[in-house]
């Protein structure tokens, strides 16, 4: 078996009519190019989405012209270097064999095949309630047939392809499916590919690598999130519009607590896939793959081969200045696991509607971008996950509890554990009709609050009254300095209103809420667009308990859509007041990120200094950051043998004082690992300490 590692994703899409096609490939040259590129993993392309083979096949259609079996000398020319090799194919997608057979095709709502943009790659897919599905199990047989050494296989394009075609519609119905109603037609699909998934999964070796890209019946907002999967593999362009720099630190949060290998899947490309003369500069790449080590993942750059069969020589110059650098480290960080003291909490639900879907995603999305300004150490859990390794549990925003879910935190925070929540969050979910028989009344009535209303809260830990939704368009708050010090002694807008909650109660007041004269509206002679803020209403805008802690608006979303530092700030506030001695420690600049992996007998302390920025309308990272003379606290149970920096284990100063190692580190640009090794008697190890 190969190890999955410094891998490189080769998209290998290719029109027809290219009269040169593969007149340059080599594969021993390409081999070589990867290997001097310290590449350890390729994933190469058995079949494209526009429906062509690279190798000898009796199922698919090979390219035109194609004199090689491409698929096959790779295999063999990278083995003899160790590396391992995926075979890609493109489970949704296959232009060619859609010309051939119409009837295997999705038909849209509105009975039409084609839609979108018909220069692009999605203007068609195929359906697997036709004999695609088989077709598509043919060429897998083949494959592992002709290649028994194959590495692994990866699917590509297993997305949202709801399908109104005969035969789907007679299976909706058979299913109980209401067809006109969109979400319960996603939600049929969405379990129609994860049976094609397990299908595909019970014809491989179990020592096959499998990844399945595209959407599942998860219960989650994640995409690729296939039980069948070995792996997950994060496909996150950063530069490309449907991506951007926030969707991978929320995605490996979550993922890397589902399984014990994630990849980022980053690129080389400035736009999209596709793109032959994009290369991002290093510096960018660099960025991805140290962040990907700083979250225990293993790093993976996108790239695509010409149909000439050549790969680019200055993109495998930029790849080995970077995987030479990974590949120093790897005895230290290869298989490390990241560390995390508090779990940002989500409910697994099914049949969430895709409006609730994407507001739960950019509430977690949202509390991961605050959090790694913050440079706390975290993890995005579901519901089935056990809370109890973790401080602090942040419901964002919009996380309704289910009478089961109010259980479950009651019993954490009976064992001590402090709850940050948001906007709704901790209000009782909307519809109650799906609660187990007979759960409320098994339980304490002291676990739930008086009322069954949705509007209330759903356990005795958020003692506090919601006074229904806030209907104003901008209220306003101000922040009690002796709690939140540092905040400007003003009233704050509210950007997206939450709920209105009562200020009497058995808890204290944190920021009272204020009105604004009037909402915005059109009297017939004036717009009144600017709505000054008026008095406070006797409301509470903040509330906290020993155990609870409730902000009445969306706050994490409201930051993203608006970058208001306050908010960042009165969080960073709450979160001192409820985790006084987090795992780390510092005051590097918003910007800069942290990490901290755990293997044995190695802490791991990841620093990025990397300031990705939106020029005009794309972000761009251009060069590392120097960052000088940084102080850093890492907790730590007991005092290490060693501290050092890699990869040259440069001895690091340090002193052990109250649980803290505490760093001074010389400037570092870019990126440094610094390694806590552990005493060969650590327990022994505790009390004051300094090491010039």
């Amino acid at each position: 078996m190969y190890k999955f590692q410094r891998a490189v994703h080769l998209d290998f899409h290719n029109m027809p009519g290219i009269p040169d096609f593969g007149n340059d490939f080599n594969p021993g040259e390409f081999a070589r190019t990867l290997a001097d590129a310290h590449v350890g993993w390729i994933t190469f392309f058995a079949r494209c989405n526009i429906g062509y083979s690279y190798y000898e096949t009796a199922t698919g259609l090979k390219y035109p012209g194609c004199r090689h079996d491409m698929l096959g000398e790779v295999i063999q020319a990278c083995h003899a270097l160790g590396i391992g090799v995926a075979a890609y194919l493109n489970a949704g997608l296959d232009h060619a064999f859609a010309d051939l057979h119409r009837e295997w095709t999705v038909l849209n709502k509105d009975g039409t095949e084609l839609t979108g943009d018909r220069t692009g790659n999605f203007f068609r897919s195929m359906c697997f309630n036709t004999p695609y599905r088989g077709h598509l199990r043919a060429e897998i047989l083949e494959v592992l047939a002709q290649y028994p050494g194959i590495d692994g296989f990866f699917f590509d394009c297993m997305g949202d392809f709801p399908c109104y075609c005969p035969a789907c519609m007679d299976a909706m119905k058979l299913a109980g499916v209401d067809t006109k109603e969109d979400d319960q037609v996603k939600l049929y699909f969405a379990r129609l590919r994860g049976q094609v998934a397990d299908e595909i999964r019970a014809l491989l070796p179990e020592e096959k690598t499998l990844f399945f890209n595209g959407s599942f019946l998860s219960g989650s907002p994640f995409p690729g999130m296939a039980p069948a999967r070995t792996h997950q593999e994060i496909e996150c362009l950063p530069t490309a519009p449907d991506w951007g720099y926030d969707t991978f630190p929320a995605a490996v949060a979550y993922t890397r607590g589902l399984l014990k290998q994630i990849v980022f899947m980053t690129g080389r490309f400035q736009t999209e896939w596709g793109d032959f003369g994009g290369l991002r500069p290093g510096p960018a790449m660099e960025f991805d793959c140290f962040y990907a080590l700083a979250q225990g993942a293993v790093c993976s750059i996108g790239d695509q081969l010409h149909p000439r069969g050549v790969l680019e020589p200055a993109v495998y110059e930029e790849i080995s200045k970077i995987y030479r650098q990974v590949e120093a480290v790897e005895p230290w960080t290869a298989d490390a696991k990241g560390i995390a003291d508090i779990g940002v909490l989500f409910p697994l639900d099914h049949t969430r509607p895709m409006e609730s879907q994407k507001e739960l995603q950019t509430a977690l999305t949202a509390a991961a971008r605050i959090l790694c300004e913050l440079k706390y150490q975290f993890d995005i859990l579901d519901d089935t996950f056990d809370l109890a390794g973790y401080r602090v549990i942040i419901l964002p925003d919009c996380i309704r509890l289910s009478d089961t879910l109010a259980i479950k935190l009651n019993t954490y925070i009976r064992f001590g554990g402090k709850v940050l929540s948001s906007g709704t969050s901790g209000l009782r979910e909307k519809m109650l009709s799906n609660v187990t028989p007979g759960l409320r009344e098994k339980a304490s009535n002291k676990n739930f609050g008086p009322a069954p209303e949705e509007d209330s809260f759903a356990s005795k830990y958020w003692p506090f009254v919601c006074e229904g939704p806030d209907t104003w368009d901008n209220g306003y708050f101000t922040v009690d300095p002796a709690n939140l010090p540092g905040i400007a002694k003003m009233p704050l807008a509210i950007y997206t209103p939450g709920i209105l909650l009562g200020a009497d109660g058995p808890f204290e007041v944190i920021a009272d809420y204020w009105k604004p004269y009037f909402n915005r509206h059109w009297d017939g002679h004036q717009g009144y667009f600017y709505i000054p803020y008026d008095q406070p209403t006797g409301q509470a805008a903040i509330v906290r308990t020993a155990s609870v802690t409730h902000v009445c608006f969306p706050i994490f979303s409201s930051y993203l859509s608006t970058m208001a530092i306050a908010y960042k700030q009165i969080l960073a506030g709450l979160l001192r007041h409820m985790l006084p001695d987090p795992l780390v420690k510092t005051d590097l600049p918003s910007f800069a990120r942290v990490g901290l992996t755990r293997k044995a007998p190695y802490t791991l302390l990841h620093l990025l200094a990397y300031c990705p920025e939106y020029r005009a309308t794309r972000p761009a990272l251009e060069e590392p950051i120097r960052l000088p003379d940084i102080d850093i606290q890492v907790k730590m149970g007991h005092m290490p043998g060693q501290v050092y920096l890699l990869p040259d284990r440069l001895p690091v100063s340090y002193t052990y004082s109250q649980g803290y190692v505490q760093l001074k580190l010389p400037t570092i640009e870019g990126h440094a690992i610094v390694v806590l090794e552990d005493s060969p008697d650590s327990s022994s190890l505790e009390g004051e300490y300094q090491n010039d």
